[in-house]
């Protein structure tokens, strides 16, 4: 909800995606009027299946670190719904034009751009994308991706506060 909400300060309409209900319920009623919340995650097919997120010591869901590619050792289990990028956008023609897309998905990032790869072709759009080693032990096949698509990769270094090219 936080980028969603920065972003939509910016931009004309915002899309967002939500697949768990409960988070889904909350977000939606503080998000402004030019953000479209949807309850789903993307992917590369329409399938349903399960997503994860772990519970603390106090057990309290840590709902940011949900992930459905990961099981952490203690967790709470939702079925929810993916569906494929490429076959939504064409349906519902949510914009003319995409120009940022960001993505925090805890490793199913890969999942996610191949569900786009129709739209990628013809569109260049700009991404922040999360992506951390413990989440996604495969990072380097989505870098690669990435260039693939025609992407410059760039990482940031936490230690010297820059973008560094890959």
């Amino acid at each position: 909800g936080t980028y969603s909400i920065e972003l939509s300060k910016i931009s004309k309409k915002v899309i967002a995606f939500e697949p768990i209900k409960k988070i889904f319920k909350c977000t939606k009623e503080y998000l402004p009027k030019n953000v479209i919340l949807n309850n789903f995650a993307l992917g590369n097919c329409t399938k349903k299946q399960k997503i994860f997120t772990p519970l603390q010591k106090n057990s309290n869901a840590e709902y940011a670190l949900s992930s459905i590619k990961n099981k952490p050792k203690y967790y709470v289990a939702e079925t929810i719904t993916t569906k494929k990028f490429d076959i939504i956008f064409k349906r519902k023609n949510f914009l003319d034009k995409i120009d940022f897309i960001k993505i925090d998905t805890e490793g199913y990032e890969y999942e996610i751009i191949l569900g786009m790869k129709q739209f990628l072709k013809k569109n260049n759009p700009i991404f922040l994308i999360e992506i951390e080693k413990k989440h996604n032990k495969r990072f380097k096949f989505f870098f690669l991706l990435m260039k693939n698509l025609g992407y410059k990769v760039c990482i940031f270094d936490n230690e010297k506060k820059f973008l560094k090219n890959l």
